[in-house]
């Protein structure tokens, strides 16, 4: 029984850190679909046909990295709280 407690005395804190690390990924994940939306390549895509697809995606993202930089780095903080 105390065993029990203690568990989830422990595993408490972290669950309230993970479900506030999921609400903020959330908003951080809206914020970057608004972002790409307003940022239209479509025509840009078109004049680029017979450029590096791959390239010309990257280069497309930069203005976005940091957003999903922050991404990354709340996926990879909520994996180190479930260890």
């Amino acid at each position: 029984m105390q065993e029990s407690l203690a568990c989830k005395n422990v595993l408490s804190p972290a669950q309230g850190k993970i479900e506030e690390m999921k609400k903020q990924r959330r908003a951080l994940i809206g914020q970057l679909r608004d972002q790409i939306n307003r940022d239209d390549i479509t025509k840009t895509l078109i004049g680029h046909l017979g450029a590096d697809k791959e390239l010309f995606i990257d280069e497309q993202m930069r203005p976005h990295r940091e957003i999903a930089d922050i991404i990354h780095k709340n996926l990879n903080a909520q994996n180190n709280i479930l260890q």
